[in-house]
């Protein structure tokens, strides 16, 4: 299958143009939040799908901060309320290289970082949502079958508590519900340490923030590249964020996540040191063919997924893959895991259609050149305040 055009997609002429929204998945969403416990509830609408349509305002009008805790980079975005949002302000800080490998200490610096940000007055509000970072949760398929009397998210509780080999108080679990033909229910599972989440929170208000919702990595990249990536409601697409340290594979029915996994393989062992340098990042030592083994690999990983994804929902093939994150600027990286999957591919700007404000607050970040790398920060924009 040709690959077709290969390119950043959706910027177009000009940023004042928003997007069209989408409607809502018919797939189901629940799970345990940080602090209580979420029913099943219809996936995705609270945002309307596109930073065109209706986002989740706050008590006094405003809408949350987004907060990304990335590896290499920390992020936050925010919008202002109307008809049209806009960018209110947009601020990136990249991670010292001696804390990469210490998430302690990297998310110290990160808190330092956000709390002078509050401080300065970039944000409108205290009000901030923020990711469970992939790397720290644990992602599980499950075919089960609902049962009179018991709830979905029992059956997932059950199940995870069996997986993970813990007590279900120790974790916080959302998970995604795919009906499929065969009567059972496929069901993406997502847990992370219920510790991890309190450090996260704790970490937004020691910043001069107060949380209002939380949400995994994971839905976030696929809510900020769906966006843009055109996909219709039930069309299958595979969003592949080549981050730092990992890669981050979701796939998704329209806005509902169906598969996800991340791969130990980012953007410092796959791209040519030169293509990298470009973005601030680091690429392989000794770069050329050093980066080869490592894309097999990522290709090999995905391609499990893929083959998981075709025995299940064989009826609903994956049509697209779209990539994004800070090693999307390796052309030749991308253009390889593509000519693998066989399928159309493209590099997603997350900010593509969005309109500024005049006066936004833009710290560290160049808005008049494509950003892949800020998927999940837009995603945060795009989903419910649930706490």
């Amino acid at each position: 299958m040709a690959l077709g055009k290969f390119q950043f997609g959706g910027r177009g002429k000009g940023k004042d143009k928003s997007a069209a929204g989408d409607k809502p998945a018919k797939g189901k969403q629940g799970g345990k939040q940080a602090g209580k416990a979420g029913g099943n509830a219809e996936a995705g609408n609270a945002a309307g799908g596109g930073i065109g349509g209706k986002l989740p305002l706050g008590r006094s009008g405003g809408m949350p901060i987004a907060v990304d805790f990335g590896t290499r980079t920390l992020k936050a975005l925010q919008f202002s309320p109307g008809d049209r949002p806009t960018l209110h302000a947009a601020a990136q800080a990249t991670t010292p290289d001696d804390l990469l490998d210490d998430p302690i200490a990297r998310l110290g610096f990160q808190r330092q970082t956000l709390t002078g940000w509050v401080k300065k007055g970039v944000f409108k509000g205290k009000r901030a949502v923020c990711t469970v970072p992939a790397s720290h949760t644990s992602c599980t398929q499950a075919r089960l079958a609902r049962v009179d009397g018991v709830d979905m998210d029992a059956l997932v509780s059950a199940h995870l508590a069996d997986t993970l080999k813990c007590e279900p108080s120790a974790i916080v679990q959302r998970w995604f519900e795919t009906p499929t033909s065969t009567g059972k229910s496929e069901v993406l599972c997502l847990a992370a340490a219920r510790a991890l989440v309190t450090r996260l929170m704790d970490t937004l208000r020691e910043s001069g923030l107060e949380p209002v919702g939380m949400q995994s990595e994971y839905v976030a990249v696929l809510r900020g590249l769906q966006r843009v990536s055109r996909a219709g409601e039930s069309a299958a697409t595979l969003y592949l964020d080549l981050g730092h340290a990992a890669t981050r594979a979701v796939i998704g029915h329209g806005r509902e996540p169906v598969f996800a996994r991340s791969i130990a393989v980012g953007a410092r062992e796959l791209a040519p040191a030169p293509e990298l340098a470009a973005v601030g990042l680091a690429g392989p030592a000794g770069g050329g063919e050093a980066a080869c083994d490592p894309c097999e690999a990522l290709t090999d990983e995905l391609a499990v997924g893929v083959r998981h994804h075709r025995s299940v929902f064989g009826e609903t093939p994956i049509e697209a893959v779209v990539f994004a994150g800070g090693g999307a600027a390796s052309t030749e990286s991308c253009m390889r895991v593509a000519k693998v999957l066989r399928v159309p591919a493209s590099v997603a700007d997350p900010f593509a259609g969005v309109p500024v404000e005049k006066r936004a607050h833009v710290v560290g970040v160049d808005l008049s050149k494509p950003q892949p790398g800020w998927a999940a920060a837009m995603g945060l924009c795009l989903c419910p305040a649930d706490l």
